[in-house]
């Protein structure tokens, strides 16, 4: 190896090295704010789900929300998925996208055809 390029590879490491010190400090300060948050009667959990959701992009988002809301009404629990639908801002909308969605990726199983079970 030359001089340059034992050169270059000791900045590369350095540079990691130094990255990886700050992302601990960050880690140390973002668990340090959950417990702030937490000590003033927050959920962390569902501040942790909130940060998620901001993550994500809007349409991601709702059509997540509208496959779960899909999901529960099929189960039965329609209490729950009508908050989930609250959720999704176009609702019906949404939840018929899913389903047609949902319908498009998956032909019905051997056993939904044998049994004339929906798909």
């Amino acid at each position: 190896m030359s001089d340059l390029e034992n050169s270059q590879l000791k900045s590369f490491v350095s540079r990691i090295e130094r990255v990886e010190a700050e992302i601990t400090d960050l880690n140390a300060d973002k668990r340090d704010i959950y417990a702030e948050a937490k000590a003033m009667g927050f959920d962390t959990k569902v501040l942790k789900q909130v940060i998620g959701i901001r993550r994500k992009d809007h349409a991601a988002v709702q059509e997540n929300n509208a496959i779960l809301a899909l999901y529960l009404q099929e189960l039965g629990m329609l209490d729950i998925a009508s908050g989930v639908e609250s959720a999704t801002p176009d609702g019906e909308g949404a939840l018929t996208r899913a389903r047609a969605r949902i319908r498009e990726e998956k032909p019905p199983t051997e056993l939904q055809r044998r049994y004339g079970m929906r798909a």
